[in-house]
């Protein structure tokens, strides 16, 4: 073959390389495992860990609906805008509720004692009542590592006040993915920090190590494979029973 022929019959397989479905591997020391799938605009995430095993899809980063899937008992739950409005309402409902008996139990007391818990008593729940979720925000520490062949840079989630997650982020560009699976990626990263009431703190590169100081142990990426991936991956098994968010324990 010719060279000019060779470099041409590179060329042409080197987009469907870019565009291949990907699989990234993360493990624990502890041996908990997190495997995340993503084709194009799908994604499932499996995390196992104490012998548990719970799985997350991303139905198209558009819509970008995040479904729960409950293995076990066949169900799942979709938690997108509608089911976090009922929820939303239910936790609206049940702080009334505690409201109204905090005000009949209070009618039995002392005037001075009943102030006294009263005015605690309504600062704890006007906190517990607040729909208006935290500000989080991203903090970089310009501080690099070298993880499953890769760089990245230590970054550090805060909410308000306190550290809510430690990552090492690599630049989405320097790995191998396609344009498309990193937008993916990136859309359900900032679903998540949406779902989790965390504003302005949606990671903007993709995480090689994850660590939450007071839950959890530390995920480091093992490697990345390049592999065609079934369709049923990413689909809701036609069995499967809806289940209210509302409804889960």
């Amino acid at each position: 073959m010719s060279w000019p022929r060779l470099a041409l019959s590179i060329l042409l397989v080197l987009p469907s390389l870019a565009a291949a479905d990907a699989t990234l591997h993360y493990r624990a020391a502890s041996g908990e495992a997190e495997t995340v799938y993503v084709a194009g605009t799908q994604l499932r995430l499996v995390t196992e860990a104490g012998g548990e095993r719970s799985t997350l899809l991303f139905v198209g980063a558009d819509s970008g609906t995040l479904v729960l899937l409950d293995e076990a008992h066949e169900t799942y739950t979709e938690l997108g805008q509608a089911s976090l409005a009922a929820l939303a309402a239910q936790r609206e409902a049940q702080r009334r509720a505690a409201r109204e008996a905090l005000d009949a139990a209070l009618g039995e007391l002392p005037d001075a004692t009943g102030e006294a818990i009263e005015a605690s008593a309504r600062r704890v729940l006007a906190r517990a009542g607040s729909d208006e979720p935290p500000r989080g925000r991203l903090e970089r520490s310009g501080e690099r590592r070298r993880i499953a062949g890769h760089d990245c840079e230590l970054v550090t989630v805060r909410v308000e006040t306190h550290t809510d997650s430690r990552h090492c982020l690599a630049d989405p560009t320097t790995l191998d993915l396609s344009s498309t699976d990193v937008a993916t990626l990136l859309g359900m990263l900032r679903r998540a920090a949406e779902l989790a009431g965390q504003r302005g703190a949606a990671l903007d590169g993709i995480p090689l190590e994850s660590q939450r100081p007071d839950a959890g142990p530390t995920l480091v990426l093992e490697r990345i494979e390049h592999q065609p991936l079934a369709a049923e991956l990413f689909r809701i098994p036609a069995h499967y029973r809806a289940r209210a968010l509302t409804d889960l324990p």
